[in-house]
């Protein structure tokens, strides 16, 4: 049975570089799709203090029941890694939800999404 599994970024090395972040980062994706069998392995770029945030969330477990393949979320807080590092990889602004399918090769959506769109654009990855 398809599922949404969170998973929190945990970082306790605040000033690092941001491409030991993106490494580790990177790693972790590996492990989602390797490991644990995920078919599609999503980044969330949040702030604790964004409403938008919060709201991309609550969609994300929303459409739960209604996805037709496992999918993981990647839960990164800015607060945890730094402005420096979301910086680093091109984030003006959060939300943002970022897929990536090959190196180099991202697709992002950003700021609040509705349910369904989320539940188009997450189907259409695999």
């Amino acid at each position: 049975m398809p599922a949404v599994k969170f998973v929190e970024f945990e970082w306790n090395h605040f000033n690092s570089k941001p491409e030991v972040i993106e490494y580790n980062l990177l790693d972790m994706i590996q492990k989602e799709k390797n490991i644990h069998d995920a078919d599609v392995v999503l980044i969330d770029y949040y702030k604790d203090n964004c409403t938008a945030c919060v709201m991309l969330g609550k969609a994300l477990e929303s459409i739960g029941p209604r996805l037709s393949i496992n999918l993981t979320v990647i839960k990164v807080k800015m607060e945890t890694v730094g402005t420096h590092f979301f910086q680093s990889v091109g984030l003006r602004t959060v939300p943002v939800l970022e897929h990536r399918a090959l190196p180099g090769f991202t697709q992002q959506v950003s700021g609040y999404s509705t349910p369904n769109h989320l539940l188009e654009w997450i189907e259409s990855l695999t």
